[in-house]
């Protein structure tokens, strides 16, 4: 018992991990006496998925950041990482991972509050470009050139539409150019309404709902509305 603790104490080595775990198989057969002994395998098992989740997605962010050739890491995913409390054992790299996904929520933060009040264009590219400098994935990354007056037209690219109007999810259609993200804001000329058009990614998406074809090929979307004053 007592190893097991200074295996969680001690700063994470995979080797370590796996020693003191193979170690520990040959004491899983015995009867319910060693059920407290079951429980801190568990844990330890725990822990090292946690641990090694870390890892990754420490790397990928830091690959991410000298080439941009690879996926950024879904904020979701580093959420499901951090809520964690306590740590489920010592990984210095947890602290560096919580410090990008505070940046991330911080600029998550800026985007909302721009997107219901009257932001002028200049500071929603800022926002944009900040956010296109993160190597975290968020669904709130705003796609600036789908600001756009409430004008009915027909899309002139032709790769996607998007419908949106004063609270209904029909009636327009307008020409925004294709990015990889995921929420789209429709302005209405005079800057009273606005319509933040967002998807989810699932597998399909029902007639009559904004659709994206992404540069590389697409992925089908669906989508909801929000009407913002």
């Amino acid at each position: 018992m007592l190893s097991f603790l200074n295996i969680l104490q001690n700063v994470f080595l995979h080797d370590a991990f796996v020693t003191t775990l193979r170690k520990a198989e040959q004491f899983l057969w015995a009867g319910s006496e060693m059920d407290s002994f079951r429980d801190m395998v568990k844990n330890l098992i725990e822990a090292q998925k946690w641990a090694e989740g870390i890892r990754g997605c420490v790397t990928k962010i830091e690959l991410w950041l000298c080439h941009r050739d690879s996926n950024e890491v879904h904020l979701e995913f580093i959420d499901e990482l951090l809520k964690f409390t306590p740590a489920p054992c010592n990984e210095p790299l947890y602290h560096k991972l919580k410090d990008y996904a505070e940046e991330a929520r911080l600029l998550i933060q800026d985007i909302d509050t721009a997107l219901s009040m009257s932001s002028n264009m200049s500071e929603l590219e800022l926002l944009y470009s900040k956010a296109c400098g993160l190597p975290i994935y968020m669904k709130e990354i705003v796609v600036l050139n789908g600001l756009a007056d409430f004008i009915p037209s027909l899309s002139p690219s032709g790769l996607w539409t998007a419908v949106a109007s004063y609270g209904t999810p029909n009636g327009w259609a307008g020409e925004v150019e294709d990015f990889p993200t995921h929420i789209y804001v429709f302005l209405t000329r005079d800057r009273t309404h606005r319509v933040k058009v967002a998807s989810h990614r699932p597998t399909s998406h029902p007639t009559g709902s904004p659709r994206v074809h992404p540069l590389p090929p697409p992925q089908a979307t669906t989508t909801s509305t929000t009407v913002l004053k």
